[in-house]
């Protein structure tokens, strides 16, 4: 990740038993992307890529991230960050 410069929308639920959400994390903290952002969701979403009870949240945080990657004339906004 430290040579990563690829706008990077990390997601990681915090009950995740395949990637820790502390992993992610870390992945976040050393990708030096100038786009990056990290969502942690709480453990009431399904876990690894299951995240089924965030389907709506899961597409308005891609489109949030993505709109302003596509156009730079928007900033990026950081999304909470759990």
């Amino acid at each position: 990740m430290k040579n990563s410069k690829v706008p990077t929308l990390f997601i990681s639920t915090t009950d995740d038993g395949f990637i820790p959400c502390t992993e992610t994390a870390a992945l976040y903290k050393n990708s030096m992307a100038r786009d990056k952002v990290l969502w942690l969701l709480d453990g009431k979403v399904g876990g690894h890529a299951t995240a089924n009870n965030a389907v709506l949240a899961y597409q308005q945080h891609i489109k949030d991230f993505l709109t302003p990657v596509i156009d730079r004339t928007k900033p990026l906004t950081q999304l909470a960050v759990a």
